[in-house]
């Protein structure tokens, strides 16, 4: 498994190479919900009332791939 501090290292590289090439606005809007996948460790945790309503738009499959996608493209 990864690391929480991969995770987080990857998901702050995510941030500037998918911000660098989306408008300012939109980093919010499309990044957010990826860092929560790679930041949250593989350990069953508590999450807060809001985390939870965007959880199931968190793990689609789409999410994962957008990330592969500017992972290959950074």
């Amino acid at each position: 498994m990864i690391p929480p501090s991969v995770r987080l290292i990857i998901s702050l590289l995510l941030v500037f190479t998918v911000g660098s090439r989306i408008s300012f606005r939109n980093i919010f809007t499309r990044t957010f919900p990826f860092i929560i996948v790679i930041s949250i460790p593989s350990i069953p945790i508590t999450l807060p009332p809001f985390i939870k309503s965007i959880e199931p738009y968190t793990w689609t499959p789409p999410t994962f791939s957008f990330v592969g996608v500017s992972c290959l493209y950074s």
